[in-house]
């Protein structure tokens, strides 16, 4: 947390006095002083001041981690002003991270390469981009070792620890419905994501396209990013812009939905979903739900044993759905028995170093 913070500082230099300050102050709370309340205008304030209210005077190294990791997040905002009428309202304090990614030798490029080797039948392809956009999940900005591995397309053989594939690319190519796919990162993962999209519409689907209410987590996507991400496939010849416009056609057309809730940037977990988001989601066919936080909120960020039935875990949920995650934390179930004690044996760290990943169905 404090390199992230020192990250976003530079970032945004020079800062205003009043921001450098409740920098200086975030800093030394998070690396040697105890949580405090906070209050700014955002719409989630009530939401974190209640949640938070529990572990007032605590340590930071004593907060759950989840709870921690959306708190901080949304200090780093607290501390910009970006609910306020200051010089860094609603400018996103991630974004010179972000942009550097949707680039020909970054994220645009990778993009490019997996659209040009798309195979003709349609089954085939959809399970080509269930990849893409599983692998698309490496990349992401809060987390430095998992990013260098975000060239790397992973070998299903190996690295793929638990493959649901062809029972979900049989869901999402047997009929019309709607599938709402619930995004993780910005850059190379939702370029990913959105190429899996297109093909989703083609296949004559509703997609509802979730992304979060305000930054958070350095790279997670929001409305803005998608935006922005639309407009530079738009500037890109070829096969992106080609991307872009079927994209934009079919929001016009309402065949796409993009939908922001202030859930993704809370510290709650998904069993707390709110009525809105449970009636969204009892109306589709699948949920795709991306990434590891994402993934440690389906299963409450609860040390499971690995041999836990994902059935088990999830049956809660109001839709059939299935989780793209590459591993980045201490969290997994549903694996054979004997996989996880072979693993630590072969790579030590495996569970936390982003090169595994799980296309984890349930279909109730």
């Amino acid at each position: 947390m404090p390199e992230i913070l020192r990250g976003v500082r530079c970032g945004l230099e020079p800062l205003p006095p009043g921001i450098a300050e409740r920098f200086e102050a975030l800093h030394l709370e998070i690396t040697s002083g105890a949580v405090t309340e906070f209050a700014d205008a955002g719409a989630d304030t009530e939401l974190f001041a209640e949640a938070t209210r529990p572990h007032l005077g605590k340590n930071w190294l004593d907060l759950p981690w989840f709870f921690a990791e959306a708190l901080f997040y949304r200090r780093v905002l607290h501390a910009t002003g970006f609910f306020g009428e200051g010089p860094l309202a609603r400018v996103d304090p991630y974004a010179q991270a972000k942009h550097a990614e949707l680039t020909p030798s970054e994220g645009l490029g990778r993009l490019s390469k997996v659209l040009e080797a798309l195979a003709d039948e349609s089954q085939a392809r959809v399970q080509q981009l269930l990849l893409a956009s599983l692998w698309g999940n490496r990349v992401d900005l809060s987390y430095n070792v998992a990013t260098a591995l975000g060239a790397y397309q992973g070998d299903a053989a190996s690295d793929l620890l638990i493959d649901d594939t062809g029972i979900v690319v049989e869901r999402l190519t047997a009929r019309a419905g709607k599938i709402a796919l619930i995004a993780d990162n910005t850059g190379t993962e939702l370029l990913m994501d959105l190429a899996l999209v297109r093909e989703l519409l083609s296949l004559g689907k509703h997609v509802e396209l979730h992304l979060k209410a305000q930054p958070t987590f350095v790279s997670d996507a929001t409305r803005e990013d998608f935006v922005g991400t639309l407009a530079c496939l738009e500037r890109t010849p070829g096969v992106l812009k080609a991307l872009a416009q079927a994209l934009n056609a079919a929001l016009d057309a309402g065949q796409l939905e993009v939908v922001t809730d202030l859930f993704y940037t809370s510290p709650w977990h998904y069993p707390q979903l709110p009525e809105d988001l449970v009636r969204r989601f009892r109306g589709c066919d699948l949920v795709i739900l991306k990434g590891d936080a994402n993934y440690r909120r389906l299963c409450s960020d609860a040390h499971w044993p690995h041999t836990t039935p994902f059935s088990d875990v999830v049956d809660y949920f109001p839709a059939p759905l299935v989780a793209l995650r590459t591993l980045k934390s201490e969290l997994i179930v549903g694996l054979s028995p004997g996989t996880s004690e072979r693993l630590s044996a072969e790579e030590p760290g495996w569970l936390v170093k982003g090169r595994r990943g799980v296309i984890q169905a349930w279909l109730p």
